[in-house]
């Protein structure tokens, strides 16, 4: 019996079904029998796992039966329904599902068959998630109006089993009297002449800009290197978009410092120029894995053309780095430029298509804001500084001080495969620049097994860049649930313990001091501020630097909230950080505006962000080397996926911030 494996065409009476059995296999389905009533539903349901879609008409497969005289005739499954479970089936041509035991054949009418609502574990469609976020998107103030419309209707109070074991809700939420407001710190840049100068940043929201105020040019900035434009949508095809785009491109570039704009870029498009998208319409598989085809030839192109020019000019070979800007739309060809990045050794940066265009006269300062936005990335991507945090390197940091951040991303459940698990470490004393670490490990494993190994390897970074060890490490971990505090204490911040302690000894230095932090974001505390006047944004939360450490944290261990964005939708959420070590002896009060500053180091943008840049770092890296291997199957070997990981050596060495 053939079994179908991609979307067949079948006909009944003259009329076209079209069936996917992608949509429902090994979905759990339920399939009627029994008289049906006039809103289609039958009188009985029975449950099971759908196996395949047959290739076979209910009418058309045949099966042995023994009758009540005992003898044996053939049968086919219409008339068995009508007979047996009294269900009349209307389109006796239709394929059947084979369904329950694989090793028995089960098939029923595909008529019958509905699938059962179960959560989506998948990823949702951009448009989808866009809509999901504005549906929630509101406010403290209506937040907590519906938290006590809810609890109005619970109705806790009159609850017999929460009164038994002595448990109460409280009608009113906590009041926390000395929450305190970190101000922000002083962002360090350089004026239009070039002399250092602080930022004018806003004390309320906590965001500055290279526009407005003082500062103008990057604290570094970086000299373009030959580059190339790579055109993955065809957009710059259009008559004057690719020269508008490349004139502000280096007309900003230039005005925030950058160098080597003026080298004329090569354009080079790689769409399919015979075919036509409707609007809103995507590129089928089968277009997608040509389009990646071209893009792979051409990056060879341009991989071959460097080699060719270093041959001839030798003793400039470090001048002729190649970098692309590619103008992508979908997630299709940023795999593409991740992998010829990561393994090949090419630096990219990506911008979407509708950021490219040519705006109308009324969006022009957005469209410059969001170039803006793509040369503070591509800044960082060259080894650029874009601006420091001064209360780090003048007050806290004054000491030779490491940052690290530690995530662990796992595959989606319908996806399976391993894990990726990333460590970034700040390796310039002003704790702006950070080299990362990727590897893959057991898919679930939440634990990073060889943390010792991987800090060694940072330790060394560091050194060869500032001439010493950090005399303090600290360590913001992401993503572990409380039940872990135990076990990451001994996996991971012992195994650190024992690597200092081996510098410390081999090197006859001081010890070097860890604070081991744990981040969380997967809580459901939330704030909202007592008056209307100290509300920020839109949406009316709470400021940047608030912070909560009383009341609502754990009674003897350290801990705190820290809120360090500014709301942009919806009600804000605060970090929750839990310190499990601390050798460096830092006051709460120190080690939380440590926490906020850091999130002020993020590159690529002029505003704090929702937790350390380091931690960010850690999730963009993991982010970015789960597209290089989102394609192999959950058996692949972790050997082989390591293989594939690695980070091309010249790339790693020249632009250890490509990951951004």
């Amino acid at each position: 019996m053939a079994k179908i494996e991609k979307p067949v065409l079948f006909f009944n009476n003259g009329c076209r079904l079209q069936v996917d059995f992608r949509l429902f296999v090994g979905k759990l389905i339920k399939y009627g029998t029994g008289p049906r009533d006039a809103r289609g539903v039958y009188q009985k349901y029975h449950t099971y796992t759908a196996n395949a879609l047959i290739f076979q008409s209910a009418e058309g497969y045949t099966f042995d039966i023994t009758d009540e005289n005992g003898a044996k005739r053939s049968i086919n499954i219409v008339e068995y329904m009508r007979k047996f479970k009294n269900t009349v089936i209307r389109h006796p041509k239709w394929p059947v599902v084979h369904v329950g035991n694989r090793n028995m054949t089960n098939y029923v009418p595909l008529e019958l068959c509905t699938i059962v609502t179960q959560p989506y574990k998948g990823k949702m469609e951009a448009n989808l998630t866009s809509k999901m976020i504005k549906g929630a998107a509101v406010g403290p103030k209506e937040r907590f109006k519906k938290i006590e419309e809810s609890r109005k209707g619970s109705e806790f109070g009159t609850c017999e089993v929460l009164k038994e074991f002595g448990i109460a809700i409280e009608e009113n939420p906590i009041v926390i009297e000395n929450a305190s407001v970190i101000p922000p710190p002083v962002v360090r840049t350089l004026d239009s002449r070039g002399a250092k100068v602080d930022a004018n940043v806003n004390q309320k929201e906590g965001k500055w800009s290279f526009t407005n105020g003082p500062s103008r040019k990057f604290l570094q900035a970086a000299t373009l290197p030959k580059w190339a434009i790579l055109d993955c949508d065809g957009v710059l095809k259009k008559e004057g978009v690719s020269g508008y785009f490349i004139s502000k491109l280096t007309e900003l570039g230039e005005n925030l410092g950058m160098k080597g704009f003026r080298i004329t870029p090569e354009v080079k498009c790689v769409t399919n120029g015979n075919l036509r998208l409707r609007h809103g319409e995507k590129l089928s598989k089968v277009e997608q894995e040509r389009k990646l085809e071209r893009i792979r030839v051409a990056f060879k192109e341009l991989k071959k053309q460097e080699a060719e020019r270093r041959s001839g000019y030798r003793g400039l070979t470090d001048r002729w780095e190649r970098l692309c800007l590619r103008q992508s739309g979908s997630g299709t060809c940023d795999k593409q430029a991740f992998q010829q990045r990561e393994v090949v050794g090419i630096l990219t940066a990506c911008i979407k298509s509708k950021n490219v265009k040519k705006p109308e006269l009324n969006k022009q300062s957005q469209f410059i804001q969001k170039i803006g936005n793509f040369l503070l990335k591509l800044n960082s991507k060259l080894s650029g500084t874009n601006f420091s945090i001064k209360e780090l390197t003048e007050k806290y940091f004054e000491e030779k001080t490491m940052i690290l951040g530690a995530d662990v991303t796992h595959p989606s459940p319908n996806a399976g495969g391993a894990s990726i698990a990333a460590v970034t470490a700040s390796f310039d004393l002003s704790c702006m620049r950070y080299s990362m670490h990727i590897q893959p490990q057991d898919g679930g494993q939440e634990l990073i097994a060889n943390m010792g190994e991987i800090l060694a390897g940072q330790l060394a970074k560091f050194k060869e860049s500032n001439g010493a060890y950090p005399k303090r490490i600290l360590m913001f971990r992401d993503g572990v649930s409380e039940g872990y505090f135990p076990t990451v204490k001994q996996e991971e911040y012992e195994p650190m313990k024992a690597i200092c302690e081996s510098i410390t000894e081999k090197e006859g230095i001081d010890k070097i001091k860890i604070t081991f932090v744990i981040v969380k974001k997967r809580h459901h505390t939330r704030f909202q501020p007592m008056g209307a006047k100290d509300g920020v944004g839109t949406f009316q939360n709470i400021p940047p630097g608030t912070v909560v450490d009383t009341k609502i944290v754990h009674p003897s261990e350290r801990e705190f909230f820290l809120n360090s964005h500014v709301g942009i939708q919806g009600t804000s959420k605060p970090t929750r950080y839990h310190v499990i070590h601390d050798d460096n002896n830092f006051t709460m009060g120190d080690l939380q505006k440590i926490t906020y500053y850091l999130c002020y180091g993020f590159v690529r943008c002029t505003q704090p962000v929702s937790y350390p840049a380091a931690t960010y770092y850690a999730h963009l890296a993991a982010f970015r080397a789960r597209h290089l291997i989102e394609r192999e199957g959950e058996n692949a070997d972790l050997k082989d996926l390591e293989r594939k990981l690695t980070i091309h050596p010249d790339l790693a060495k020249r632009y250890p911030m490509f990951f951004v």
